[in-house]
């Protein structure tokens, strides 16, 4: 698959009060943000921090999002994270506790919960809290043979507000990791049962912990399709977060 190119931005809104808006190259790291968002804030003379978010563009897609994946015992693949902070040139493709990545887990015989899957990620550190993500309601899946219960995303548009209000998923099929199933593969075995796209594009609300509390985020993912519903992949075309602790982020346009 051709790997895009893109730049990205940082991007710094008002939500209230006067207009006020800012954009130039971001330096990369949450600190860095955090300090340019205080400058700007400074310099127009007002208090725009809590209604602030940063937003990377990857349009282009400098940044690809390389999916993990699983088969049988013995064949698995390692793919790429993506952290949340990080503009897409900056990203060092190790985990963090701002990190998502995208993983597929192939159909097997007498398996029933393939699929893809947003998890959230981190560097191992078992310190680490990794990120949660915002769930819809539980779907069940009646097959033939098979039945199952995922969970998909919930299903955000610019204008949403992501923060404490959502249902945030601690407590998927992958222990402590939050997982969000995108798609359904049901296994080898049985054709007839559902394999089902869930989510194939659109915004994925997330939240996170650095170490200045807790940061709201979002993801906006495309959906690159395939004859082979096994190849699809989604595709991050931006993402963004509120460099200020424990402040919801509402989606821009």
């Amino acid at each position: 698959m051709t790997r895009f190119r893109a730049s990205a931005f940082l991007l710094l809104a008002a939500a209230c009060g006067d207009n006020w808006s800012a954009s130039g190259a971001s330096t990369g790291g949450p600190d860095a943000a955090a300090a340019e968002v205080d400058a700007a804030a400074d310099a127009a003379g007002e208090d725009v921090a809590a209604t602030t978010v940063v937003v990377f563009d990857n349009a282009d897609g400098t940044f690809a999002w390389d999916p993990y994946w699983y088969y049988d015992q013995h064949d698995y693949g390692v793919g790429t994270p993506l952290d949340l902070t990080v503009d897409p040139m900056s990203q060092t493709g190790e985990g963090s506790s701002s990190s998502l990545i995208f993983f597929k887990r192939y159909p097997e015989v007498l398996s029933n919960w393939g699929g893809f899957f947003v998890m959230g990620w981190s560097s191992g550190d078992a310190e680490e809290e990794v990120p949660h993500l915002a769930g819809d309601d539980d779907l069940f899946l009646d097959g033939p043979e098979w039945d199952i219960t995922v969970v998909p995303p919930v299903s955000m548009s610019p204008g949403d507000a992501v923060g404490p209000d959502e249902r945030w998923i601690d407590d998927p099929p992958f222990g402590e990791w939050s997982a969000l199933q995108t798609v359904h593969l049901q296994d080898d075995v049985d054709q007839t049962a559902p394999s089902q796209i869930l989510f194939p594009a659109g915004i994925i609300g997330v939240r996170f912990e650095l170490d200045d509390g807790l940061h709201y985020a979002f993801v906006e993912l495309a959906w690159v399709p395939d004859d082979d519903l096994r190849f699809a992949l989604h595709i991050p075309v931006r993402w963004g977060y509120n460099p200020v602790p424990d402040q919801p982020l509402v989606i821009p346009p």
